[in-house]
């Protein structure tokens, strides 16, 4: 076949796939000009350095006409440098198809078409690319995904609680480290990594209105988050629920819900996948001497899957009101406060226990712990049956080094 460009071959960009199948019009020693009928545009070329292939089809392609109409190529021949096909329609007619009555639209999309077409790509740009996806891969193999991108220091503490709980399929836990150990950065982290899992979809924030703003640009900033933040200026004119209904990731103040049992029947009404609340141990009304907040909370922990509570004094309002908490995360492990208050009372003896263990000492395991379990084991365990298990995580600034 003729290598060289004569008027009324069909050639193929090489720098703008876009420009569709272009015939030359015009071609000397110096210069080929084409016009490309898709985009109704000509383009004119240096001839030794065209970028530029000629589109060859082989028996057994498809080929499209102008009319729109697909043929199958038997076989081909060149005269004067043009080709013309022989092709055979789904009817079984025969027609001999001239390349300039090709179809202007072409897309050479699977790999072996752009290969015998001649569009291959740099050597650079696919080794960047292989590179790209041997990194990718290798970071979905260690299970850090959502974990990497926020733009945040990786504390040990933070990482270890965001790890935990974060690739979890529905997470239900409290939060409760002491202030300034970043329960913030650890809810954006496990929000991150379900998000990235795509585990979640719509998220509900609720917040004190002194932190609301805080939070939007925490999460904005550091794990590019972008929350609506709908507060009573936002809502003053606006339809509420669809506000709430098309905001997929939303922040939104307590107060809103205090004294408007509108907004609160409409918010807790909606599919929520995750909420998170913010200085929990201000909620009340949740068990004994219910409130209307307190239920709209007990509702909304009820519906959804996921849910984090922050606080770093779960324990100020008393330990009703912490079990209160405790029970909005797993209902059934903490059903009964009296058998909550008798175990809380061996927290001492049973974090003395862990402590042994810990150290190696042999030590007599309470009932039902498996005394042939390894040490990690058995202490996961006391955990999960006599203490908070994996709902509650508290790290102190005594626990955490470099924190004064």
């Amino acid at each position: 076949m003729t290598d060289h460009f004569l008027p009324g071959q069909r050639w193929v960009s090489h720098a703008d796939s876009t420009l569709g199948l272009g015939i030359v019009t015009h071609a000397d020693e110096r210069r080929v000009t084409l016009h490309f009928p898709a985009v109704e545009e000509e383009r004119v070329y240096a001839t030794d350095r065209a970028p530029l292939t000629r589109l060859l089809l082989k028996p057994g392609d498809q080929l499209t006409r102008m009319d729109g109409s697909v043929l199958t190529v038997i076989a081909l021949q060149e005269q004067g440098g043009v080709i013309t096909y022989e092709a055979e329609a789904s009817s079984g007619d025969h027609h001999s198809v001239v390349e300039t009555e090709l179809d202007a639209h072409i897309e050479l999309n699977t790999p072996i078409e752009r290969l015998l077409n001649n569009q291959l790509g740099k050597p650079h740009d696919f080794d960047l690319r292989a590179t790209t996806l041997e990194h990718a891969a290798a970071g979905e193999g260690f299970g850090l995904g959502g974990l990497l991108g926020p733009r945040t220091a990786l504390l040990s503490h933070q990482l270890y609680v965001a790890a935990n709980v974060g690739k979890r399929f529905a997470p239900r836990v409290l939060l409760a480290d002491e202030v300034g150990l970043g329960k913030t950065i650890e809810a954006g982290l496990i929000l991150t990594q379900q998000l990235h899992r795509q585990r979640v979809h719509r998220v509900l924030v609720l917040v004190p209105e002194t932190l609301a703003h805080q939070w939007l640009i925490e999460m904005q900033r550091r794990f590019h988050l972008a929350f609506s933040l709908l507060n009573t200026d936002r809502l003053e004119d606006a339809d509420i629920e669809a506000e709430f209904s098309e905001n997929a990731l939303v922040i939104a103040p307590v107060s809103l819900f205090e004294a408007d049992p509108i907004t609160r029947e409409i918010v807790s009404g909606l599919e929520w996948d995750m909420v998170v609340i913010d200085e929990a141990h201000h909620i009340t009304g949740i068990g004994e001497q219910p409130t209307d907040l307190g239920q709209f909370v007990c509702e909304l922990s009820a519906r959804v899957r996921g849910l984090l509570l922050l606080t770093a004094t779960p324990e100020q309002a008393g330990l009703r009101s912490h079990f209160d908490r405790l029970q909005l995360i797993d209902p059934a492990r903490f059903a009964d406060f009296d058998q909550f208050n008798a175990e809380h009372d061996q927290f001492t003896e049973w974090s003395r226990l862990i402590d042994q263990l810990e150290q190696g000492d042999t030590v007599t395991l309470p009932d039902g712990i498996d005394a042939e379990a390894d040490t990690d084991e058995q202490i996961q365990q006391m955990l999960d049956r006599y203490g908070t298990g994996r709902v509650l995580y508290r790290n102190s600034r005594r626990g955490v080094p470099g924190f004064p």
